[in-house]
C-alpha cells in the first residue's frame, strides 16, 4: 500500500501490478464500539482457541480485534511451538490484515485505482524475473487458477520487506552475534529469543556479558 501510494504520489500514472501469496489488502479502518473484554489474561487462553472465541456473532470484528491489543503477547507466550506454527502457518496473512487496518481515506483511493484499472491485485507467486533490455519478465503461478502466467514490465519493486529471520540474515552484525551464540534465531523465524524480562535467549547463561534487547 505504501509503495502504492508513494508512486502515485509522484504522478506515476502507468498501471501497476501487485502481486502477493494471498492478494489480501488491510482491512478498512472503523472506530470500534466499547465492549467488555472478551477474553482475560488470567484464563490463559492459547492462540486456537482465543481465535475461536472472538468470532463475532454480529459481524463486529473491529470490536473484537481491539479487544485483543492489551493481551496478545500473553497469547502468544501461552501458546505452544505446535499452536504457534499453525497460527502463522493458516491464519496470518487472514490476521495481518484485519490488525493493520488502512485509514478511510487510504482506503477510498485504493478501492477508486482497482476500480479505475490502474491497480491490480493479484494472488499468486512470483518463479522468475529476467531483466529484459526495457524492464523485466515476471513469471507468476496464479493462485487462483494454478497457472503460470508471464507477465512484461517496466520496473519491479520488492515490497516484501525486512528479513525477521535472523537464522537467514547475512549482516555481518547479525551473523557475528549468532555465531558467538549471543544470540538464537527463533525457531519460527520472528526474530531473535528472548525471555519475558527482556534478555536474549542464549544457550549459555550466566556470563556478565550477557545481552538484553532494547
Amino acid at each position: 500500500i505504501d509503495t502504492v501510494l508513494s508512486l502515485k504520489g509522484r504522478g506515476y500514472t502507468a498501471p501497476i501490478r501487485a502481486i502477493s501469496r494471498h492478494g489480501h489488502l488491510p482491512q478498512r479502518f472503523s472506530p470500534p464500539s466499547p465492549m467488555p473484554p472478551v477474553l482475560s489474561v488470567e484464563e490463559k487462553w492459547k492462540l486456537s482457541s482465543a481465535i475461536e472465541r472472538l468470532r463475532p456473532s454480529d459481524g463486529d470484528w473491529h470490536s473484537r480485534m481491539a479487544s485483543l491489543r492489551a493481551i496478545t503477547p500473553s497469547l502468544w507466550r501461552n501458546s505452544d511451538h505446535k499452536d504457534r506454527s499453525r497460527f502463522l502457518r493458516h491464519l496470518r496473512s487472514y490476521w495481518d490484515v484485519h490488525r493493520h487496518q488502512m485509514a478511510p481515506e487510504i482506503s477510498d483511493k485504493i478501492s477508486r485505482w482497482i476500480e479505475e484499472g490502474s491497480l491490480r491485485i493479484t494472488a499468486g507467486r512470483i518463479q522468475s524475473v529476467e531483466a529484459r533490455n526495457h524492464g523485466a519478465k515476471v513469471t507468476f503461478r496464479n493462485r487462483k487458477t494454478g497457472l503460470t502466467e508471464p507477465l512484461s514490465v517496466d520496473h519491479v519493486i520488492n515490497c516484501i520487506g525486512i528479513e525477521g529471520n535472523y537464522a537467514k540474515m547475512k549482516h555481518p552484525l547479525i551473523a557475528s552475534l549468532r555465531n558467538q551464540r549471543l544470540i538464537r534465531p527463533d525457531p519460527l523465524g520472528l526474530g531473535i529469543e528472548v525471555t519475558r524480562d527482556g534478555r536474549v535467549g542464549t544457550r549459555e547463561r550466566g556470563s556478565h556479558q550477557e545481552p538484553f534487547r532494547l
